[in-house]
């Protein structure tokens, strides 16, 4: 089972249109989230195109189920990276509130901690 270059060529542009279509989702600003949008997209794509041809499962009808695994692992993997993504910045977005509110020691990249607060050191009348 040999994929032609016109198949796999159909599945990029089924990526890079996912990844068009994904733009109006919230998710990284300016030219990185594009950037990863269309990277996600195109790799769900091709990957699930291959999976797909690589174990029979679009025997018969072939360009058809392809560019339907295509269009599948596009979407689940712009899901994946949106979902990621909304992940990390609710971490990062309740460690700065925490930080904000003193509930927690500034994270290692912030603020540096008085002297007196320094592992190790003994605080000093």
């Amino acid at each position: 089972m040999i994929t032609s270059v016109e198949t796999l060529l159909s599945w990029i542009a089924i990526g890079l249109g996912a990844s068009i279509a994904a733009w109006t989702w919230p998710f990284r600003r300016g030219v990185s989230g594009l950037v990863l949008n269309a990277v996600a997209a195109v790799a769900g794509a091709v990957g699930l195109g291959l999976l797909g041809h690589l174990f029979g499962l679009d025997a018969g009808h072939a360009a058809t189920r392809s560019l339907i695994f295509a269009a599948l692992g596009a979407v689940g993997a712009l899901l994946l990276a949106h979902l990621l993504w909304a992940q990390f910045t609710a971490r990062v977005t309740s460690i700065r509130a925490k930080e904000e509110r003193g509930d927690r020691r500034p994270s290692p990249g912030g603020a540096p901690r008085p002297r007196n607060e320094r592992p190790g050191r003994a605080i000093r009348p």
